[in-house]
């Protein structure tokens, strides 16, 4: 199999896993950049931590060991919106760390980055400092190249 039709493959597989949708956060010059991941997981309930793939050459990977801090925000059904500003290159920064109206929040301390051998991501690690549900929603979610929601 040559290395294309194994990428494909690989993405066509992918794209039949369903993943949460996050937007980070990490601060810059008084503002927070922000970028769209659906790699985020819990590692640890104690002490709690999280983990988020971002690429390797990422600004927001580079500001949360930079400043030692990083947030998350779980999107909610209807910031489909949120999520495609989030995940352009050229998004501007946010105000806030969170994003309003989001399912969850995170406010997490950089604890390491776990950067494979190869492949174009690394592995962000936070301790999770302060977190905060919001039951009344519903998250957005990403499968098979769209967004979905839960019913």
């Amino acid at each position: 199999m040559t290395e294309n039709r194994r990428k494909t493959m690989f993405l066509n597989a992918m794209s039949r896993w369903p993943a949460g949708v996050t937007v980070v956060t990490a601060p810059e010059e008084g503002n927070f950049r922000p970028a769209t991941v659906s790699s985020f997981t819990s590692l640890s309930a104690d002490p709690p931590q999280v983990l988020v793939a971002l690429k390797s050459d990422s600004r927001v990977l580079e500001l949360a060991r930079d400043a030692g801090i990083f947030f998350v925000s779980v999107l909610a059904q209807d910031q489909s919106d949120v999520s495609n500003s989030c995940a352009r290159a050229d998004s501007a920064n946010l105000t806030t760390p969170h994003i309003p109206g989001a399912v969850a929040t995170f406010t997490c301390s950089f604890e390491e980055v776990l950067q494979p051998t190869h492949g174009t991501h690394g592995v962000l690690v936070g301790q999770v400092d302060t977190c905060t549900p919001d039951v009344s929603k519903r998250p957005l979610l990403y499968w098979d190249r769209d967004y979905c929601r839960v019913h």
